[in-house]
């Protein structure tokens, strides 16, 4: 499975409404998606985390699934691509959930 490319597709279906690939991450082996330059999603290795805080929609449907976990300081959440048919639901969830 080649996940660069799954992020790509992310990164193409959200660039219409505002999001864009983030530079910052590329030097510490993340690809990161930001909306206005605040991230809401990142790709580490097989790893897909979504910024979802407590109380963002999404954030109970992202931690019910069976291989997800917390992450970082608590509001990411990490889904591994055992669940990369939840990614893009969960993008668009984080995305929506970055204030401008």
């Amino acid at each position: 499975m080649n996940v660069d490319a799954l992020f790509d597709k992310l990164a193409t279906d959200l660039a219409d409404a505002g999001a864009a690939e983030l530079s910052d991450g590329k030097d510490s082996g993340e690809r990161v998606l930001g909306r206005d330059g605040r991230p809401f999603a990142r790709l580490r290795g097989e790893h897909m985390s979504f910024l979802l805080p407590p109380g963002t929609p999404g954030l109970g449907d992202a931690l019910a699934l069976e291989t997800s976990a917390p992450a970082g300081d608590g509001r990411w959440v990490e889904v591994p691509t055992d669940d990369v048919s939840e990614w893009e639901r969960l993008a668009r969830r984080a995305f929506e959930g970055v204030r401008r």
